[in-house]
Order: C-alpha cells, then structure tokens, then sequence
C-alpha cells in the first residue's frame, strides 16, 4: 500500500473538488455533533436546576455538578449567553 493512498483514493491523482468536498463534509458533522453535544448539556443542566427543591442539601452533590451549577451561574456565563443571543453564530 502506498503511504499516499488515504480511504482508497490516491492522494496524486484525486482531483481537488473531491478532497476539499470530503474536509467539508468532515467539518460539517463536526460542527453539528458538537452543537448537539453543547445543547443537549445545556438542557440537561437547565433541567436539573429546576427540578432542584429549595430544600435540597446542596453540599451532598458531587463535586463536579457543585462547581458547573456554580459556573452556570456566574456573571460571565449571563454575559455569554447574552452576547450569543444578540449575534448569534457571529459571537462563536
């Protein structure tokens, strides 16, 4: 196997539509998984915060969902989500 063959094509002799075609279509499901990825954690979050009794003991969560509720709830992260809201795409 020559080292410039790449999932059955020969890197010599493939036309340039077609490589630049397969990157895009690479960043393409990237950028979706990682959108879906971030909105499903985003919701996630948003409901666990709000089934949260007001009588829950807080100190017995873990660590770690300690410190996100924490970063959720900061002044950077409204000023994010802001910027997000206002400029969309832009803002990323």
């Amino acid at each position: 196997m020559n080292s410039m063959t790449v999932l059955g094509l020969d890197a010599e002799e493939t036309p340039l539509w077609i490589v630049v075609a397969i990157l895009f279509l690479v960043v393409l499901v990237r950028s979706h998984a990682t959108y879906w990825v971030a909105r499903g954690a985003s919701q996630g979050t948003a409901r666990a915060m709000a089934r949260r009794s007001p009588h829950h003991d807080v100190s017995r969560r873990p660590r770690l969902i300690r410190r996100i509720e924490r970063c959720t709830r900061s002044p950077a992260t409204d000023r994010a989500l802001r910027l997000v809201s206002r400029w969309g795409p832009l803002a990323v």
